[in-house]
């Protein structure tokens, strides 16, 4: 963990932001390679292990059962008071248990799927759609940040980016793929009960996670709370669309990748604008991406380009299908 990190994180079971960093063994003077996180308030602790701070509430607490992590540092934690129960409504459930640990086993095979041809082109849109409204942003948060495809080429040296993810395999290669850029930040954290402080950032970013949530509304909820007055905010989602049963289809006969997503697994535009609303955000949103990945795969990149393009200057000017899109453009700020 990069102790600057440690100036804009609070405790995901009281809330306080008053956690204090126990060094077991340091990686350079800014990083932490091992240790634990204790709140002044509550007393409860995370660990920190391989450069990861682990800043979720699970049972059972990770100092109470046996791992590799409490058996090197025996001696360390014997010196330490690890006695505090956390909010039991802070608990992470088993929804959210089972999505990390999919991920984590997953990371290699989301490689390859991030890498194919159709989300080469959506990457690529997307980065042209953000990009220019992100550059005059200097605090950004992405959430659900998986391997950092997205986080890391937003760091700059006049940039800062913090990327939280529940999965710690996601986050391991977030964190070797980081190269030492010294504005980019990654940590373990829950998308409904964020470990961040209020407002910390400028812009947050949500790539393709709402659909794996149980309650997407209240991930709005904190992002918006961690976001300044007037902070800009992007996100890419499933839409609920008329193309939808071809997808499905196409899935069930052959399987792109891998994802046990919620029930929110798609999503109307109205739905984005409620759930924004009650999160103190005006979230606008428009379609994109009209074929599946099953047509575009196939193409080389360039035709590729070229198909998605073309079906979405077509289809896109069809008053009954404009709304029809694969994906949701989502895009907002947060008021006062």
């Amino acid at each position: 963990m990069r102790l600057e990190l440690l100036k804009w994180l609070r405790c995901p079971s009281c809330h306080a932001g008053d956690l204090q960093v126990h060094v077991f063994e340091p990686d350079g003077e800014s990083v932490v390679a091992n240790g634990v996180l204790t709140c002044g308030a509550c007393d409860m602790a995370y660990k920190i292990e391989d450069r990861i701070a682990e800043l979720i509430v699970r049972e059972p607490l990770w100092h109470t059962v046996g791992n590799p992590f409490t058996n090197r540092f025996a001696k360390e934690l014997s010196e330490m008071d690890l006695g505090a129960r956390p909010d039991p409504a802070r608990l992470v459930d088993e929804h959210k248990v089972g999505q990390s640990e999919i991920f984590d086993e997953i990371v290699n095979f989301y490689e390859g799927m991030t890498d194919s041809v159709f989300w080469r082109e959506v990457d690529r849109k997307v980065a042209g759609l953000w990009r220019p409204h992100l550059e005059k942003h200097s605090m950004i948060l992405e959430v659900g940040c998986g391997n950092g495809r997205i986080s890391r080429p937003l760091a700059t040296e006049n940039r800062v980016v913090v990327g939280v993810d529940i999965s710690r395999g996601m986050l391991a290669k977030a964190i070797e793929d980081a190269t030492d850029n010294e504005s980019l930040f990654y940590v373990m954290g829950d998308a409904e009960n964020l470990p961040f402080q209020d407002q910390i950032f400028d812009a947050s970013l949500i790539y393709g996670v709402l659909h794996h949530l149980s309650e997407p509304a209240d991930c709005l909820k904190e992002v918006a709370r961690v976001m300044q007055i007037g902070g800009e905010f992007f996100a890419l989602e499933n839409n609920r669309s008329l193309f939808r049963g071809l997808f499905d289809l196409l899935v069930k006969m052959k399987k792109l990748w891998e994802e046990h997503p919620s029930e929110h697994y798609v999503m109307s535009a109205e739905e984005i604008k409620d759930w924004g609303a009650a999160a103190g955000m005006q979230l606008a949103t428009e379609t994109m991406v009209y074929l599946p990945p099953h047509f575009v795969n196939p193409l080389p990149a360039g035709g590729a380009r070229t198909v998605l393009e073309t079906s979405e200057r077509l289809l896109g000017s069809l008053p009954l299908l404009r709304h029809h899109g694969g994906l949701l453009h989502i895009r907002g700020s947060r008021g006062a």
